[in-house]
C-alpha cells in the first residue's frame, strides 16, 4: 500500500475520509459535526469520481433526528453505489442512516437498537409550544418507521409497535428483519 499524501491525511483527519480507498468514517454522536463531515466527505468523493462505489463505516449510539435525517437524505442523493457497514454500535438515529445505503451490512459484534427516540426540548413549560413539538415528534417518528418499512418487508405499523420501547436485535436478527442486507465478512 502506498504511503498516503499529506493532502489525503488532512482529508482523513478533517472528514474521516480516505479518497484512495473511497471510504468515509462516521463515528460518534449523530450531530451537526457528523452531518458536516458526512456531507463534505460525500461531496469530495463525488468530485473525485462520481462513478466509483463508496463504503461508509458507521459506529454510533445515535443522536439528533434533524442531523441524521440530513445525512440520510444526502446519502440517498449521491450518484455512486454506497455500502454502509455498521461496527460497534448502530443505535437510534444511526439505524436510520444505515437504511440509506444501497448495501447495508452489520458486523457480528455490532449492538443494534431501534426505538422512537426522545426529544430534548428545553422550553417544555409552555404547553402550546410543547404540543406543537409533540406533533413534529410524532411526524418524525412516522418518517423513521416509513424508512424502516421501505427497506424491509414489514409495514410502518409493525415498526411503530417495535419502536415503542428500545428494541435490541442481534446482527442476525437485523438481517432477518430486513434492516440490513447481510453481515460483514
Amino acid at each position: 500500500m502506498a504511503k498516503p499524501s499529506k493532502d489525503h491525511l488532512d482529508k482523513f483527519l478533517e472528514y474521516g475520509l480516505n479518497l484512495e480507498t473511497r471510504t468515509l468514517c462516521l463515528f460518534g454522536e449523530v450531530d451537526e459535526g457528523m452531518a458536516d463531515r458526512a456531507m463534505k466527505g460525500l461531496i469530495l468523493l463525488a468530485a473525485d469520481d462520481a462513478a466509483k462505489p463508496v463504503t461508509i463505516y458507521l459506529n454510533s449510539d445515535g443522536g439528533s433526528w434533524t442531523d441524521g435525517a440530513a445525512i440520510y437524505s444526502f446519502i440517498k442523493q449521491m450518484p455512486y453505489h454506497i455500502t454502509i457497514k455498521a461496527y460497534g454500535a448502530c443505535m437510534s438515529m444511526a439505524t436510520v442512516i444505515l437504511q440509506a445505503g444501497d448495501t447495508r451490512l452489520v458486523d457480528r459484534l455490532c449492538t443494534f437498537m431501534i426505538h422512537h427516540g426522545s426529544d430534548s426540548r428545553e422550553d417544555k413549560q409552555h404547553t402550546i409550544d410543547y404540543e406543537r413539538w409533540a406533533d413534529v415528534s410524532k411526524y418524525n417518528r412516522k418518517q423513521m418507521c416509513d424508512i424502516y418499512a421501505e427497506k424491509s418487508s414489514q409495514k410502518t405499523a409493525y415498526w411503530q409497535r417495535k419502536c415503542m420501547h428500545d428494541y435490541i436485535l442481534t446482527p442476525e436478527q437485523v438481517v432477518e428483519e430486513g434492516l440490513a442486507d447481510g453481515l460483514v465478512e
